[in-house]
This record gives structure tokens, C-alpha cells and sequence, in this order.
């Protein structure tokens, strides 16, 4: 038995459990060998070399990328199945940001149509001779090519696009067609025929 001193500052003649002993040592596992990731060989269930992966229409997997899944399903040990079904999330993950980027490129079109038509310079009252002014520049200078780049991109609804092209169509002037009217000739068609 030994004394202990309580808060008080008392001593008691309580028995004070002993410290426990350490009961043994800690054995720390040995460090596993450096693995050549290349050399490695493939984990249970993993082929030797993975077939090319399927996705869905429209959805194709970059060289790089489809290299880095095969390695990827090498390192768990997946089945060519296993690996195919994450290649299948890929892929509907990369379907899902292409309908949300269509959705945006929608949105930003509907937009930029609303602030084309709410414009003072090239809005309201004045849009339909903005747009017919800005679509002959179109069709004079540009290719197809660029119309369907403007209309896939939406860009063709851009208030500042619009505002581009009416300002050319507006510096070109509209096509005149010159009447036999207009020109005057001094000598009559005999004389410019024959001298």
C-alpha cells in the first residue's frame, strides 16, 4: 500500500495501481520493395492487355486517356468488365457535359437575341434592317464556312456581331444597278462603232 495525495492536498492510504509494463514491442512491418509499375504483374482478375473500350455514340476516349484507364484497371486488378463499366460512367459523365454545354450555347443565344433586340442602336424598330444589312455583308464577305460557324456557335445572334457586320453592310451601300439611263454617251452607237 502507498500513500496518495488528493486534490485537497490529503494524503490517503488508498492502494495506487502500478503503471502497466509495456507488454511488447511494436513490430513494424518491413517496407515492401520498390515495384516497377510497368514490370508489375497484373493483379487477380486483371487480362495481360485490355481490349479497347466501347462508348456510347458520339463519345470517343482520347488515346491518352483510354492508356491511363488500362493502366488505372490494371493496378486494382479489374476484369475487362469491371474496367469496361467505369469506361461506361466515362462516358455517360462526358455525354451529360455535352448536353449541359448545348444547353449553355442555347441559353447565351437566347441572351444575346434579347439584348440584339433590346439595343438602341441596332434593336427594336431598327432590327429587321440591321439583320437584312448585316446578312447582306455576311453573303458578300463571308464563306459558308463562317455562317455556319455564327449559327452553330450562336455568335450570329450576338449583339456586337450584328452590330459588325450592319456597320460593313452599311459601308458597302446596298447593290445599285446601273441603267443605260445613267450613262450619257457622247457619240451615238455608230460613231463609238465604227469611229
Amino acid at each position: 500500500m502507498s500513500e496518495a495525495v488528493t486534490e485537497t492536498g490529503q494524503a490517503t492510504t488508498e492502494p495506487v495501481a502500478a503503471e502497466p509494463q509495456a507488454a511488447a514491442a511494436v513490430v513494424e512491418p518491413a517496407a515492401e520493395p520498390a515495384v516497377d509499375p510497368v514490370k508489375e504483374p497484373a493483379k487477380a482478375g486483371a487480362p495481360e492487355a485490355y481490349e479497347d473500350f466501347k462508348l456510347p455514340e458520339g463519345v470517343e476516349l482520347a488515346p491518352e486517356t483510354a492508356t491511363e484507364l488500362k493502366s488505372l484497371a490494371k493496378e486494382l486488378g479489374l476484369t475487362q468488365e469491371q474496367a469496361q463499366k467505369l469506361a461506361d460512367l466515362g462516358g455517360k459523365q462526358a455525354q451529360a457535359l455535352a448536353g449541359q454545354h448545348q444547353q449553355m450555347l442555347e441559353q447565351l443565344g437566347k441572351d444575346w437575341e434579347t439584348a440584339a433586340r433590346a439595343d438602341k442602336d441596332i434593336g427594336g424598330d431598327k432590327l429587321p434592317e440591321s439583320l437584312a444589312t448585316a446578312k447582306r455583308a455576311l453573303t458578300q464577305f463571308g464563306s459558308p464556312a463562317l455562317t455556319q460557324l455564327l449559327e452553330e456557335s450562336r455568335l450570329g445572334s450576338h449583339p456586337e456581331v450584328i452590330r459588325m457586320l450592319a456597320k460593313i453592310g452599311k459601308a458597302v451601300g446596298e447593290d445599285k444597278v446601273i441603267t443605260g439611263s445613267e450613262a450619257k454617251p457622247t457619240k451615238d452607237l455608230a460613231q463609238r462603232l465604227y469611229g
